[in-house]
């Protein structure tokens, strides 16, 4: 009989052990579970942040060459306006040089 109250102790003590062992497997599962779901989020995070600057970068790109063609349109319109402005001379000159030459004549 007393054999079978210390057979009996021993195997709850023994289950209690594995319970216990089982609980703290359990929580570091858990525990590594939240650790997966922070790493991705971190890793997620980088990825858009590098997107974003790659994004920001290939902006910048497009905006130095907008306002590289636009600064040239400017220059461009001022050459062609100063060459308007000799051919009219130009022209007026010969005008002048003409009646000139006509009067002589």
């Amino acid at each position: 009989h007393k054999w079978n109250m210390v057979r009996k102790q021993k195997k709850n003590e023994h289950y209690q052990l594995l319970r216990h062992e089982a609980k703290k497997i359990d929580q570091e599962f858990q525990a590594n579970k939240r650790l997966q779901k922070l790493r991705q989020s971190a890793e997620d995070a980088e990825k858009r942040d590098k997107a974003e600057l790659r994004r920001q970068h290939y902006e910048d790109i497009r905006m130095e060459k907008r306002h590289k063609e636009a600064r040239r349109q400017v220059e461009l319109s001022k050459q062609f306006e100063e060459t308007k402005k000799n051919c009219e001379f130009n022209e007026k000159l010969r005008t002048e040089q003409k009646k000139k030459t006509a009067e002589k004549n």
